[in-house]
């Protein structure tokens, strides 16, 4: 996946449907490619950030 396919599937994502572990993933996808700024998101705390869910 280009990057700005990467942007645009990201950006769109349903945050009330989506699995977590799947956001999680996505979101490191974006860090590790530069796209966005932010920690990379360990899937160990999934439990955590489903509460943001």
């Amino acid at each position: 996946m280009k990057n700005y396919q990467l942007n645009n599937y990201f950006e769109n994502i349903d945050i009330a449907t989506v699995n977590p572990a799947h956001y999680v993933i996505a979101t490191n996808e974006m860090i590790h490619r530069g796209l966005i700024v932010a920690e990379r998101l360990k899937l160990t705390d999934i439990n955590e950030a489903s509460e943001v869910f």
